[in-house]
């Protein structure tokens, strides 16, 4: 029997070459397991099929926390113990210097250069085949892909802003505020600057037209008419 799969799909190829995957006497399957580590590595000769927990305790006892989380959720472990596990891996990304919030002595992000590394070859998450292209060159021509890192992803909004490509400049009025330095979306001081102006929406007075009543703050007056907070309703 030959199934149709990914290279990257490892239970289909391991299918193909050893027939179907056994299963445990509950009827539950079981775990396709990668001999040398690697879950690169799909070649038949590293594939090998055993029982969940057996491929649990091995990931455990290498240490390789984030492959006995993944399990584990497929074997219904507690909550309690999955945040034990995640802790572990996060711990031990931080030893030894691979965790992607670490900063560089010079600044650098390796975060970053995880992503870059991932885009370019192919494997982040954020692609597709629709895209993969598209995130590759700008990616290699410019660096401004958005996902590549905090600066890279501020740099590329305020860019869409100025030149009034955003999504969220869609009307007139919201270009008006965007050049007046009033729009939320053009950072803090802009907010605080319509604060001390009185312009702010928190700060706009209004009365209900249903029954008369005064307040302050747009957002105020639409849960004022939703449900029981307005008695005419």
């Amino acid at each position: 029997m030959t199934i149709y799969c990914r290279p990257t799909n490892y239970r289909k190829i391991y299918e193909n070459n050893y027939g179907p995957i056994p299963r445990e006497e509950d009827g539950r399957p079981y775990d396709v397991h990668h001999k040398d580590g690697n879950y690169k590595n799909n070649d038949p000769t590293n594939l090998t099929a055993i029982p969940i927990q057996e491929h649990y305790d091995i990931h455990y006892a290498r240490g390789d926390w984030r492959g006995c989380n993944l399990i584990g959720i497929r074997m219904g472990i507690t909550p309690e113990l999955r945040s034990e596990l995640s802790t572990k891996s996060a711990n031990a990304r931080v030893t030894n210097g691979t965790h992607h919030f670490l900063k560089r002595a010079d600044g650098s992000s390796i975060g970053s250069d995880i992503s870059r590394k991932r885009i370019s070859d192919g494997t982040s998450h954020f692609l597709n085949k629709e895209n993969i292209e598209g995130y590759k060159k700008i990616r290699k021509e410019n660096g401004s892909n958005p996902f590549l890192g905090g600066e890279v992803q501020r740099k590329s909004n305020s860019r869409r802003v100025e030149n009034g490509t955003h999504n969220f400049i869609g009307s007139t009025e919201n270009k008006k505020r965007v050049d007046a330095g009033t729009h939320n979306f053009t950072g803090p001081a802009a907010n605080l600057k319509r604060l001390a102006e009185g312009s702010h929406p928190s700060q706009v007075p209004w009365q209900c037209d249903i029954c008369g009543k005064f307040g302050k703050g747009v957002s105020n007056l639409k849960q004022h008419q939703r449900g029981s907070k307005c008695k005419n309703i």
